[in-house]
């Protein structure tokens, strides 16, 4: 994962540019906070805002809300392992994707065409930017084998600075 420290305990300028973060707004935001801490050794980046991530109970500073709705965990259930394989290989490798867990066996139950079932099925989890859902979901759609697959799109709402940074960096296309 990217390091966001600089030399000068801000953050690093490529970081910035990484996360489509202005650098004033951040130094705005270092100001005010009135904390001990470098950045971001242990800060963390939320919708609420800019806070210590060592429990410290300072009210969180205002921030972009806008920047955590542009991140995503993507899920979908697959058959088998060897489609969520194909399905995260095609991810990462074109780069729609930082990174793809496939877990499971897990045990689905669900309606469909009127009937109760009850399958095994796997759950392939990626992490990406909002940009990329229409790839992503036209990539699973041409690998999957399900008539109606489960592509679900969940924001995230709190994350560290640098897995914000790696998601950013891993996630921008054309691999």
């Amino acid at each position: 994962m990217a390091d966001a420290r600089h030399t000068d305990g801000f953050p690093d300028a490529s970081f910035l540019r990484v996360c489509n973060i202005r650098l004033e707004s951040v130094l705005c935001l270092v100001a005010d906070f009135r904390h001990e801490c470098a950045w971001p050794a242990c800060w963390r980046i939320d919708c609420q805002g800019l806070r210590c991530g060592r429990g410290d109970t300072t009210p969180p500073i205002a921030y972009n809300r806008a920047m955590c709705d542009q991140y995503l965990i993507l899920s979908t259930t697959v058959p088998d392992r060897d489609t969520g394989q194909a399905i995260a290989e095609i991810l990462l490798k074109k780069k729609l994707a930082s990174s793809v867990q496939i877990s499971g066996p897990i045990e689905s139950r669900y309606w469909w065409r009127d009937e109760l079932h009850r399958t095994e099925e796997y759950v392939c989890a990626c992490r990406t930017i909002a940009a990329r859902f229409s790839e992503i979901e036209a990539e699973i759609r041409a690998r999957h084998p399900y008539e109606t697959p489960e592509i679900i799109a969940t924001p995230i709402t709190a994350i560290s600075a640098d897995c914000l940074a790696w998601i950013s960096a891993y996630s921008r296309g054309s691999g």
